[in-house]
């Protein structure tokens, strides 16, 4: 997720900083990537076999979803972090790595290398901000190319300067930039780059009608494959573009209509926009599998970030998930990083969260959308929120998007969730039994339920080698 600077509320700690693990994965509360396939505005989804509307995208060490997309005129590859978070396309300039202030290693955009690019906004610089790593530069406009989409006259930020911290994610990484695909700077926005054109990628491809339909969806690849010489998995994702993929979801979609979220404007004013994929919580009480209970704040929302690593909660609601899980297998506190005997991973509570408006629809949020673990060592992937983000605004990443195939729909504004299938043909996460009802918002038709249940012994789906992690964080 990104801040915009003074111009959006701070909303999450993204970027990777040196340290311990659990360091890293408190920084991480914020920064990482997705997954997707395209879906229809009014005409319902549009389901379909892998065809050339859909690509690959790398899940590098089950941390983050990266892609390549090509800019300018001959194309040239950038190796890109995929983003429901923020809305911005950027990459590395040139004067950038020569002055230090970008990884040696980045590909590198020039201006001059391209017959299509030019200077847009009369090169005012502009800051993006994640929380904890930001970048400096200007616009370019030029061609982009994203797997089977092309769009003219992209607006591209050039960056001239990272801070460390981004400076030391990208080089953990191997990654270039940032691949933007929230709503573009809100529904109606003043704010942004002010540039007379959108800003992100996708509202450019909708608006010159280069996508099919108006909507994209995301799947992680529950069974990818790292190693500490090979931690990233070409395969670990998918991402298609105007049709859905039956072979990556099982049963029928759930859709939540997003709600607005408050936008500080540069003029120190709020305003309520529609720039993340943000969906509310219609209880203000969750109960959990083994009869214990507990209040969240009133009207949160939580925002569905393929940019975070995990889930992030207020403290008040993380205290209670922690006394509760406490209870029934022992948790030692190492920093800020909860670890737990991996033997006990079944006997884990289900938190029920129901999500929607009036008395919403049930999301259970079993083990395999809350540990993190490498077969060896078990962990907990909560965490609380950055300091100063409001305590009913939380953010569900990658360990919860593990769990669904994630449908973005622009056309009706909501998000639609169906089960996601493993990778390796066994259609659900195993351990899962949850339920979960498909309301016709212009996605679908009529009302069904679907329950599903396996009996699987593998435990956890988001399988992150933890040394690996530390190695792909901390670049050594």
């Amino acid at each position: 997720m990104k801040e915009e600077t003074a111009q959006t509320v701070r909303l999450s700690a993204r970027g990777l900083t040196g340290g311990t693990f659990e360091a890293v994965l408190e920084a991480k509360v914020a920064r990482q990537t997705a997954r997707y396939a395209w879906v229809s505005g009014t005409e319902g989804i549009e389901a379909g076999r892998r065809d050339a509307n859909t690509i690959a995208v790398t899940n590098v060490g089950g941390s983050a979803l990266y892609t390549d997309v090509k800019i300018g005129t001959p194309g040239k590859a950038f190796f890109v972090d995929v983003d429901t978070g923020s809305s911005v396309l950027w990459v590395p300039s040139v004067a950038c790595v020569a002055a230090g202030a970008c990884p040696a290693a980045s590909d590198t955009y020039s201006i001059t290398a391209s017959s299509t690019g030019v200077v847009a906004n009369n090169s005012v610089v502009f800051e993006e901000d994640y929380g904890t790593g930001a970048v400096r530069g200007y616009l370019v406009r030029d061609t982009v190319v994203w797997g089977p989409l092309t769009a003219q006259q992209q607006l591209v930020m050039l960056v001239t300067q990272m801070d460390t911290t981004m400076f030391d994610q990208m080089s953990s990484i191997g990654g270039d930039g940032i691949l933007g695909l929230a709503y573009d700077r809100g529904q109606g926005a003043t704010v942004g780059f002010q540039d007379g054109d959108s800003a992100s990628l996708t509202a450019n491809l909708l608006a010159s009608n280069a996508l099919p339909n108006s909507y994209f969806a995301l799947w992680f690849n529950q069974s990818a494959v790292f190693s500490t010489a090979n931690p990233n998995d070409p395969n670990g994702g998918a991402v298609s573009f105007g049709s859905t993929d039956q072979s990556l979801y099982t049963g029928q979609f759930t859709f939540v209509p997003i709600v607005p979220t408050p936008i500080l404007l540069a003029n120190g004013s709020t305003d309520n926009l529609s720039y993340y994929w943000t969906v509310p919580i219609s209880s203000s009480t969750v109960a959990t599998s083994n009869g214990a209970s507990f209040s969240i704040p009133t009207d949160t929302q939580i925002i569905v970030d393929s940019g975070t690593t995990l889930i992030a909660v207020d403290d008040t609601t993380l205290s209670a998930m922690i006394q509760i899980i406490g209870s029934v297998t022992q948790l030692v506190l190492q920093s800020s990083l909860y670890y737990f005997d991996c033997n006990t991973v079944q006997k884990l509570p289900t938190f029920n969260f129901y999500l929607g408006s009036g008395s919403g629809t049930l999301f259970p949020i079993t083990y395999n959308s809350y540990v993190i673990s490498d077969g060896v060592n078990c962990a907990l992937g909560l965490m609380g929120l950055p300091q100063g983000q409001p305590s009913n605004l939380w953010i569900f990443g990658d360990t919860f998007l593990y769990q669904y195939y994630t449908v973005f729909d622009f056309g009706n504004k909501q998000v639609g969730f169906a089960l996601a299938t493993d990778g390796a043909g066994s259609g659900v996460p195993s351990g899962t039994s949850s339920s979960a009802t498909a309301g016709g918002n212009g996605l679908g038709t009529g009302t069904a339920t679907v329950t599903v249940t396996t009996t699987k012994s593998s435990a956890v789906h988001f399988t992150v080698s933890l040394a690996l992690f530390l190695i792909l964080i901390l670049g050594n």
